[in-house]
């Protein structure tokens, strides 16, 4: 038996990769040979094959599908020989882009969006098995389909090391946020809060840290301007391109990790927060309910000048700061100690 990862396109930093570089180690640890296959390759890994290699496959090999979306050729993996894994990494809802995008960008979305839905539903109904990082990934899929998806479903969180990192010093009134400058995770809001925790101090900054997609270019130079607007330059420093080592020093020296977000399949960034040993405060949505369950402080809704005096007051409580530290490093043991090894073994002799 040989396993295979597949993906559209494969970056090391993001959370698929950690995902797929998890499994390989997983299987590593149980001695099965396994191999991972890109479309695209942005990897540091050396060994990751193209479409096109050459292997002789039998019946009992294991195919593992990396699905965050229409990219990857479903007629090439729809006739691999084998048995087959479908990993939802769930879809973003191309409605959060409908404002951000010119009228002909978001109608190819759009279309993108409806051929993912078809992928999936001919997924299902050909008995491929479906493992989901999260519950909310699992009832994602579950509206998108409209209807109870296959029974063979597993949910194992993302496959990474989920160690804590170093403690550094917190710079005082320092707050970050780690992603992607995308819309979903509602940039913009960040800068808002700004405006109204400069009012109670000026000593505030913001970090945010995270690459621009090409496709929302338009967006992050609304965000720009935004900033620019509301003279919050001298405020807020944004990253591109930090490895990690350099985003786990940013987030470590920050007091707080704000996530603004209102649509996560899983939640990277805030668990490796954690690690990093800074509190989390976060909008009440998605998957990152599940993630922080009763270990996080939420909003609820987002009135930004009770938000900013929110957390004015936390952070100049050290008590409740332990407390919540102290919570969050509890609820990260979960991850920790997750039987991965375990669970993954049983899954791939069940399929």
């Amino acid at each position: 038996m040989k396993i295979f990862q597949y993906v559209d396109f494969f970056s090391d930093g993001d959370g698929i990769g950690n995902d797929i570089k998890g499994f390989r180690n997983i299987f590593d640890e149980l001695g099965i040979p396994s191999h991972i296959i890109a479309r695209i390759n942005h990897s540091e890994l050396k060994d990751v094959k193209p479409l096109n290699h050459s292997v002789s496959l039998k019946k009992d090999d294991i195919h593992i599908l990396h699905y965050g979306g229409a990219g990857f050729p479903y007629n090439y993996y729809d006739s691999l020989i084998g048995k087959k894994i479908i990993r939802f990494h769930n879809l973003t809802p191309v409605n959060f882009f409908k404002n951000t995008l010119s009228e002909e960008l978001y109608s190819s979305l759009k279309k993108n969006e409806l051929i993912s839905i078809i992928e999936l539903e001919s997924y299902d109904r050909q008995g491929n098995v479906f493992l989901h990082p999260s519950k909310f990934n699992y009832k994602s899929m579950y509206r998108l389909l409209n209807r109870k998806i296959n029974s063979n479903n597993n949910i194992i969180p993302i496959l990474k090391d989920y160690s804590f990192k170093s403690k550094s010093i917190k710079i005082k009134n320092q707050i970050c946020y780690v992603g992607r400058i995308v819309p979903n995770k509602k940039i913009e809001h960040f800068i808002f809060l700004m405006f109204y925790l400069k009012k109670i101090s000026t000593t505030y900054k913001l970090l945010l840290i995270g690459k621009v997609n090409p496709v929302f270019q338009d967006y992050y130079k609304d965000i720009i301007q935004l900033i620019d607007d509301l003279e919050l330059k001298d405020s807020i420093h944004i990253f591109h391109d930090l490895d990690d080592k350099e985003v786990d020093e940013k987030t470590s020296a920050s007091e707080l990790f704000v996530s603004m977000s209102e649509h996560e399949g899983f939640g990277i960034p805030i668990l490796d927060a954690i690690a990093n040993h800074t509190l989390v405060f976060a909008f009440y949505s998605s998957a990152i309910i599940e993630i922080m369950l009763d270990s996080g402080i939420y909003f609820y809704n987002k009135n930004f000048p009770e938000i900013a005096k929110t957390i004015h007051e936390l952070l100049n409580n050290s008590t409740d700061l332990d407390l919540q530290i102290q919570k969050q490093k509890d609820r990260l043991s979960y991850f920790q100690n997750y039987p991965f090894l375990e669970k993954i073994s049983a899954l791939v002799n069940s399929v």
